[in-house]
Formats: structure tokens, C-alpha cells, sequence
């Protein structure tokens, strides 16, 4: 544990301050009375602090950053004395003690209170005092620089850099004093608390854990079929039990794609590539979360379906549900009378997208399966070998074959798609004749060429990310590096911060550029940076503007998303348009369920009519759950 102290002094005008690496940082505060022990430090020093806690249980407790004051001695600008002092750590929960050493040598056995939330610390003394900064426990390795200006004939200082990965976006700091900061920091990740003499401000830091199993009670809201009995999310029951193929097929199952119940089989089996995803490179964020198994269950209710939608080996059912008489009805999905056709790919009607993806998607989740049910992975690696297969031979735009698609998901092509599943599969069997048909046709339909956003229809940035993740090629690396670069530096925002890339599920395709850098910054890519990016993305998405976009989750959180089964009371009340309609929120709690997002303006009406952005959809939260399990494992 690292607590890194810095000193503030000096006369000039604007000063430089640099961030240095560490893995973790707690934080405590509090006045301390100058006596006993005396220290030397010359101008721009950094001290080292170990904390020993009585309970350990602190390191997930504890999410503040204080202040802590000191003593300057009047006869010798560089000496600063200190007394033994007692800590005392209120959490949200506990009491804990602490002893501190100085460099592992001097004993300290007095302070006051720190808590998780912003306080005022009135200082005994002035002007010199301590910052200390609380650092995520993930390893940083670069600097980040950072401008202290101070205001002529002002005892303000303001950060001219956002220092924290919370919604900071300048940082306002009170001094007794007229004088300037020169010092070094540790890098913090998690919560940022700087208290001076009379004030303080603080960005949030938020349970990450609690929104990981809010967003899989989302996905247990969007099943279709027979439910299970350890379903958790009670006001839905068994729905579309007739969902059958043009020869009687089984088809039940699967996820309603949005707030409809059309069951879209390309978005999904995107979702459910990216979730595998997630899973299998920040399984520990999954862990901590109490949520790996929920978060298997979650793939498997996806796969058990593609294997049911996978009749033979060049045949494949891409939809069930026909759109517009989907849509032009409201209620709920156990209730549902109309007719529901069910539409398919094969040799005559190609997909080589939809059996791509799907095949990424089973070879994905045979990675997360392998050691939990090796035999159920042996099965979806034999169904994602034949629908490459498939996909490759016979190739076409799904969406020229299932037309219905057309006008809800339309592919803008295949190429990208026999790519990824090429390159899921090398990853699912180490087979190198897969690794070498990714290559080929990655060269053959010139990829590269194309940097843009990832989503549900383009995959070629998550391509270069499993690249260059795979081969440790540079062409790949820098593709990675200035995809994400651009993101942070260049990429469009709202004026609050939201990177803003598309007007419709704005959230979804910042979550998605998050998640490409977060496992960017897992092959050791920019780390800090990414990570840092991710952090203050998701808190917009959690609240750091004011409200969260998380039904049921922190402040103000959407209450009339446009979905229609978290609209209906439970039966045997009335669900049709009149509850679309209603100016009341939604009965039933849809927990997880990121909406769609706010305007460039930061634009955002919480209106059950707006679906652009206020519905829900499956894959707004595949990237959004993956880079929330990526940020609660650092």
C-alpha cells in the first residue's frame, strides 16, 4: 500500500506537476499538531507513507482521499515537523485503526476522521499542508502531467488538467496563503477528495459490482421461452412457447431484442460474442462481483438458442418475429397473440455475416464453457466450426436473404464478420489455419483500410484489437492505438464529456469504443490512459453529470425507458397502448437496462415515446457490462 504525500510551496505563477506510478493508494485525514518528530524536504519532494490496518477489510471499504495538514517550522522553510499521532478511518460500515510509518521509521499515533464523502477540514495551520490521493489497486505505468494555475491576487488554485476519473472537470482548491503547488502525485483511479483549509471537492467513484448484477437482471428481463426456476427477476414468466421453424423447429428460447420481442439473431449473437468476451478477459471483475456464474447463465441462454436456430449444418434461423406487426402492438410478451414467422439462411440464402457472427459467438462462449462444461464447449465449437464453414462458402448479406432485417438491421456487409469469427475460432482451438484465413482475408477485403466504430455491424475495430492482442504485430498495435487516441483527443463530445459518436444509443457507442480501449490497455497498450478514459465514460453513464442512464441504478435514473414488458403491471391488469401512453413511470423495475443516451447537447427527456434515446436494447449493455467487469477487477 502506497500513500503518497506532496508538499505545496513556492511563489510562482504556474507550475508543472507530474504523476508517478503506483499500484495502490488508501486515504485518511485530519489536522496534525507540529512537535516531536522533524523531517527535511526540499521543494517538489515526495514521501512515501506505509499504512498497516488493523482490519484489512479496508481496501474495499474505504473510497475517499483526504487532507491532512502540517506544521511548517517558522526558522527553516525546508524543515517540517510532526507529532505521533492515532488514526481513526470511519467508513461507510466501520471503524478501523491505522498505525503509519515515515519511510518505515518514525511512529505516528494521532488523527482525525476520513470518510467516503466530501468534508471540511479546518486547518490549524497554514500555509503549508499535505495532498494524498487514492489510487485504484491496478498497476500505473506512465505519468500524467497536470497544470496548477493560480489566480493573480487569489488564494484560488485551479487544476487546468482533470486529475481524477470521476466527473471532475476542473478541480477548485482553497489556500490560506498566496501560494503555488509544486509537487509530485501517485496517480489515482477511483476517487479523488482534495480538501485545502476551507473547502473540498470530490468526483464520485461507484460500485461497480452492483451495476454488473443489475445489468445480467436486464438480460434475465430480455429471456424469451420457458423460464427457469432460478429466474430472479419474477414479474416475467414464460412467454413465445410457440416460436417454431417453417418445418416445426423449436426455436423457443433466445433474448427479445430491445423493448419489442422480435428476436433479431444477429445483434444477438453480437451480444453474446461480446459478453464471452468480456467473461474470458476480466473473469476476476465477474469474481468480485459475485457474478461469473450469473454471467455464464447469461451466454447460455444465448447459445442454447443458436444451437436450436442451427437445423443443419447450411441452415440457420436469423429471426423469429416479423417487425412492424411486432411493434405496431403493446404489451406484455406472455400475452402475445400474433403471428410470429420465423426466417432462415442457407446454401440458396446466404448470411455469411449472421453465420459469421454466430459462429464467433459459440466459439467465444466454448472459451468461457472450456473448464466449467467441457463437453457443452466441445458442442458449440462443433456448431461455430460448421457455420464458418457455412459462412464462408456461401457467402451474402443476411439481410438480402431475411429482408424483414432490412429495415431494423440491416448489414452494410460480411467481410468483417468471417474475419472475427476466423480469428474467435483461432482463439477457441489454437488451430493456426484459422489465425491464417483471419490474415488472408483481413489483406483480401483491406480491412485496414477502416479505423471507425465498433458495434453490432462493424466489427473491424474489434478485429484489430484481437490482432494485435494475438500476434503482437505493430500494424495492428498503432491501428488500436490511434483508434483509441482518436477517441479521447479528437472524437466529438458532449459539453459535459460524453464522447459522442452516433445520435442514435449514444451511450451504446461510447461503452463500445470504452470497451475496445479497455482490452486495448489489457495487452498493455496506453493503460493508463485507457483505463482512465473508461473511467470517466462510465461515470457520465453512472452519474457524474447528475443523473445515471442505469434504470434503477444511482441518481435519477430512467423510469419511463420505451420497453414494453417493464411498462405493463402484472397481470391480470391491462397492458396496451393507454400504459405507453401514461405520464406514470414504468411499473415493473427493468435494473441494468442502459438507455439509449442523451443528444450532443447533452439532451436527454426520460419519455417512454423517444426511442432513440430512451429504449433499451440487448447490445447497449454487452460493452457496457464488459467494461464495468473490466474497471471492477484493476
Amino acid at each position: 500500500i502506497c500513500l503518497v504525500f506532496f508538499v505545496c510551496s513556492g511563489n510562482e505563477d504556474e507550475v508543472m506537476c507530474s504523476v508517478c506510478n503506483s499500484q495502490f493508494s488508501i486515504a485518511f485525514g485530519g489536522p496534525v499538531n507540529a512537535s516531536s518528530h522533524g523531517l527535511s524536504f526540499n521543494s517538489g519532494d515526495s514521501v512515501n507513507v506505509i499504512a498497516t490496518f488493523v482490519n484489512k477489510n479496508i481496501q474495499t471499504e474505504l473510497q475517499a482521499a483526504n487532507f491532512v495538514t502540517i506544521t511548517k517550522d517558522a526558522s527553516n522553510s525546508s524543515l517540517l515537523e510532526f507529532e505521533d499521532y492515532h488514526i481513526v478511518l470511519i467508513t461507510q460500515t466501520q471503524i478501523l485503526e491505522v498505525s503509519l510509518n515515515f519511510d518505515g521509521a518514525e511512529q505516528f499515533s494521532s488523527i482525525e476522521i476520513a470518510t467516503p464523502y466530501p468534508v471540511k477540514v479546518h486547518c490549524s495551520v497554514a500555509p503549508f499542508f499535505f495532498f494524498l490521493f487514492s489510487v485504484s489497486p491496478n498497476k500505473v505505468s506512465s505519468c500524467l502531467d497536470i497544470t496548477l494555475v493560480r489566480l493573480r491576487n487569489s488564494t484560488e488554485l485551479r487544476a487546468g488538467h482533470r486529475v481524477c476519473s470521476g466527473s471532475v472537470q476542473s478541480i477548485t482548491l482553497y489556500i490560506i496563503h498566496h501560494s503555488n503547488v509544486c509537487l509530485h502525485i501517485c496517480k489515482m483511479n477511483v476517487f479523488l477528495l482534495i480538501l485545502g483549509g476551507l473547502a473540498a471537492c470530490h468526483a464520485a467513484s461507484y460500485n461497480y459490482s452492483q451495476v454488473i448484477e443489475y445489468s445480467l437482471l436486464f438480460y434475465e428481463a430480455q429471456r424469451s421461452g420457458k423460464l427457469p426456476s432460478d429466474q430472479k427477476v419474477t414479474w416475467r414468466k414464460d412467454s413465445a412457447l410457440n416460436d417454431k421453424g417453417q418445418n416445426g423447429e423449436d426455436l423457443t428460447g433466445g433474448y427479445y431484442d430491445a423493448g419489442d420481442y422480435v428476436k433479431f439473431g444477429f445483434p444477438m449473437a453480437y451480444t453474446a460474442t461480446v459478453l464471452s468476451w468480456g467473461v474470458i478477459d476480466f473473469e476476476q471483475g465477474y469474481t468480485k462481483a459475485n457474478s461469473l456464474e450469473d454471467a455464464r447463465k447469461a451466454i447460455k441462454w444465448a447459445t442454447d438458442y443458436f444451437l436450436k436456430c442451427h437445423v443443419s449444418e447450411n441452415e440457420f434461423y436469423g429471426q423469429v418475429g416479423e417487425g412492424n406487426l411486432d411493434h405496431n402492438w403493446w404489451g406484455r410478451p406472455e400475452d402475445m397473440t400474433m403471428e410470429r414467422p420465423a426466417y432462415k439462411i442457407d446454401a440458396q440464402n446466404p448470411g455469411s455475416d449472421l453465420a459469421g457472427e454466430t459462429a464467433a459467438a459459440l466459439a467465444a462462449a466454448s472459451i468461457v464453457f472450456k473448464s466449467a462444461d467441457s463437453s457443452y464447449s466441445d458442442t458449440l465449437l462443433t456448431h461455430a466450426k460448421q457455420l464458418y464453414n457455412f459462412a464462408d462458402t456461401y457467402r451474402g448479406k443476411y439481410s438480402e436473404s431475411i429482408t424483414d432485417a432490412q429495415q431494423f438491421y440491416s448489414s452494410y456487409g460480411y467481410e468483417d464478420d468471417l474475419v472475427w469469427g476466423a480469428i474467435w475460432l483461432y482463439k477457441a482451438t489454437n488451430d493456426e489455419s484459422y489465425l491464417t484465413k483471419a490474415k488472408q482475408l483481413y489483406e483480401e477485403f483491406e480491412l485496414g483500410d477502416y479505423n471507425g466504430y465498433f458495434s453490432w455491424d462493424q466489427k473491424i475495430t474489434g478485429v484489430e484489437v484481437l490482432l494485435a492482442q494475438l500476434t503482437k504485430e505493430q500494424a495492428h498495435i498503432d491501428k488500436i492505438t490511434d483508434y483509441c487516441d482518436g477517441m479521447i483527443n479528437d472524437q466529438a463530445r458532449t459539453p459535459k464529456g460524453l464522447v459522442f459518436i452516433e445520435q442514435w444509443g449514444s451511450l451504446r457507442m461510447a461503452s463500445n469504443a470504452v470497451y475496445l480501449c479497455l482490452e486495448a490497455a489489457q495487452a498493455g497498450i496506453n493503460p493508463t490512459q485507457y483505463r482512465n478514459f473508461a473511467t470517466e465514460q462510465i461515470g457520465y453513464m453512472l452519474g457524474d453529470t447528475g443523473r445515471s442512464y442505469v434504470v434503477g441504478f444511482g441518481t435519477n435514473p430512467p423510469s419511463h425507458e420505451s420497453h414494453r414488458s417493464s411498462s405493463c403491471p402484472l397481470a391480470p391488469a391491462t397492458c396496451d397502448w393507454n400504459n405507453y401512453n401514461s405520464a406514470d413511470p414504468n411499473p415493473q423495475v427493468l435494473y441494468g437496462a442502459l438507455v439509449g443516451g442523451p443528444g450532443q447537447d447533452d439532451d436527454y427527456q426520460d419519455v417512454r415515446s423517444d426511442y432513440i434515446h430512451n429504449e433499451v436494447a440487448d447490445d447497449y449493455n454487452a460493452c457496457f457490462q464488459g467494461a464495468l467487469a473490466a474497471l471492477n477487477q484493476l
